[in-house]
């Protein structure tokens, strides 16, 4: 074998194993990169639910915007309805006071004409014995007088709201000045029922 022929067989031998070698590595670098490659669609997918789901959340924040600003709203408004529902009580408050004063007058006003009447009527006042009433007793009956009011006649003509602050009953006293009006209203027409007497 001449020197040329080994030269020959030599590059045809080194070709050849670079041939082979570059098939090997070839096919390894083409697995790699099909290898990348699904894991660059796995990631591909994954961001795109990420985005999905960031566009969910973006949509559920604007929601949530609109929300808190119709919240804002309805806070206003009740803040409103509550200034002006202070303004009622306060009112109210104003007309109990001047309905007690008016009741307090008219009170003063019927105790007034009846003794008026009595007076020009020429009838000499005789005091009922107030106890005849269910439901009132001495004490009752003494806060009566003490108020000017000493006869049927007098006590069926109180209103029930100015019996309850004459005779000044106590939270447990279970009083009923309607039924005393009542009561006192068949007195002084001569009714003679059977009243129990309170001791």
């Amino acid at each position: 074998m001449n020197f040329f022929t080994g030269i020959i067989i030599g590059l045809i031998a080194g070709w050849l194993v670079k041939w082979i070698v570059g098939q090997f590595v070839g096919q390894h670098n083409d697995e790699q990169a099909h290898s990348k490659l699904a894991e660059a669609k796995v990631e591909i997918e994954q961001l795109k639910a990420k985005a999905t789901e960031q566009e969910q959340l973006l949509s559920r924040l604007a929601g949530t915007k609109i929300r808190i600003s119709q919240l804002k709203a309805e806070l206003a408004d009740y803040k409103h309805i509550q200034e002006k529902l202070v303004a009622a009580e306060a009112e109210i408050e104003q007309l109990r006071i001047q309905l007690a004063d008016d009741q307090q007058k008219i009170n003063r006003l019927a105790a007034a004409e009846a003794a008026v009447a009595a007076v020009f009527n020429g009838a000499s006042r005789v005091e009922d014995r107030l106890e005849k009433i269910y439901g009132i007793g001495p004490t009752f009956a003494r806060r009566f007088n003490n108020a000017g009011i000493k006869t049927f006649a007098e006590l069926s003509k109180v209103p029930p709201e100015r019996a309850k602050e004459i005779v000044k009953a106590y939270d447990w006293q279970k009083i009923d000045p309607e039924s005393w009006i009542t009561q006192a209203k068949k007195l002084a027409a001569g009714f003679n029922g059977n009243s129990t007497t309170n001791i």
